[in-house]
């Protein structure tokens, strides 16, 4: 080779990892969107090993933080940490459901990758390259790691899940591992999970009538599966999640267990157009609730939550001419 030649061919190669080391420069840019609630003590773990363990690979990233109306200083306190981070502060808390759609509205780039703010890092030399892989299928919606939770003393998988329809209700089924061979999920969690974002918009992003939290992941990736699109789990990235320190702080057992309920009960109600399933869940609707009933009131509280909502926002009211009151005769017990 000659020595023209050469010093042409290390400029290209000069040229080449300089425009790799601009994250600007990448098309396939990766945004993580954590909403929180008075979550510093959380964030203040979880922020600086993202960050270092994202800088290992050569993806464009972005961290963006949704502060959902903390009370405990936690967008001043996150500053003095100094990290590239971008922080949205929300002025009223709208929980898990509307700070991810804020959070994913002001994210550039190709990927939303979904995180709860009380999950930590095992050491691994790679984390979003495996993750990232998958979406060279087109296919692809939605690709969730291996999410491990302390269960009675010993390590649980929450990844992987099975949605089982049993007397008119849908019950999802957690089996605490995944076989090699069995990659597809029922639903990726929106605790931990990558999406495409131009997809994620296209199904409007998770649906508002499930907040504040539970089921607006399962709702998203039904409406991606309805469409042929995949929900894939890849274990080999591992996160550790502590479980629901957010949600205890701010609501009671019977509370988060009422909003459980109440946003099963839509799920189905928006959902499931099968007219013998939809005959199946009514038919069963009242001796489903008498049953759980006796093991705590929390599904009466979420039904009558739930016709409330499906009320409120399941459907637009037709004009009228007479309204209800002059078309009925109402007896009030004084």
């Amino acid at each position: 080779m000659h020595w023209e030649n050469a010093r042409f061919d290390r400029a290209k190669i000069f040229f080449v990892l300089t425009v790799k080391k601009n994250p600007d420069m990448y098309e396939d840019r990766v945004a993580f969107i954590i909403p929180s609630h008075n979550g510093y003590d959380l964030l203040k773990v979880l922020l600086p090993s993202l960050c270092d363990i994202v800088s290992r690979e050569n993806f464009g990233t972005e961290i963006i933080v949704v502060d959902d109306a903390s009370t405990d200083d936690s967008a001043a306190k996150l500053k003095e940490l100094n990290l590239p981070i971008k922080i949205i502060t929300r002025s009223s808390n709208g929980g898990f459901v509307k700070a991810c759609n804020e959070g994913a509205k002001s994210a550039s780039g190709s990927f939303l990758f979904f995180l709860n703010n009380d999950m930590t890092f095992e050491a691994q030399k790679e984390f979003l390259s495996p993750i990232i892989e998958h979406f060279d299928d087109n296919d692809v919606f939605a690709v969730a790691p291996s999410s491990l939770t302390d269960l009675h003393g010993k390590l649980f998988d929450e990844t992987r899940t099975i949605g089982k329809w049993e007397k008119g209700l849908l019950n999802i089924i957690q089996p605490g591992f995944a076989r090699s061979n069995e990659r597809e999920l029922f639903h990726a969690s929106g605790g931990c999970m990558c999406v495409r974002k131009d997809r994620f918009f296209t199904l409007g992003g998770f649906d508002e009538l499930f907040s504040p939290f539970y089921f607006e992941d399962v709702d998203l990736c039904w409406q991606a599966r309805k469409r042929g699109w995949k929900i894939l789990h890849e274990p080999s990235i591992r996160l550790y999640h502590k479980g629901h320190k957010t949600i205890n702080k701010l609501y009671t057992s019977l509370e988060s267990s009422a909003v459980y309920w109440k946003n099963c009960l839509l799920f189905i109600w928006k959902n499931i157009n099968d007219k013998q399933l939809r005959e199946e869940h009514f038919d069963h609707l009242i001796d489903n609730i008498y049953a759980k009933s006796r093991q705590g009131e929390a599904i009466l509280l979420g039904c009558k939550l739930a016709m409330r909502t499906f009320y409120s926002q399941g459907y637009e009211k037709a004009e009228e001419k007479i309204n209800d009151r002059d078309l009925l005769l109402i007896v009030r017990d004084n």
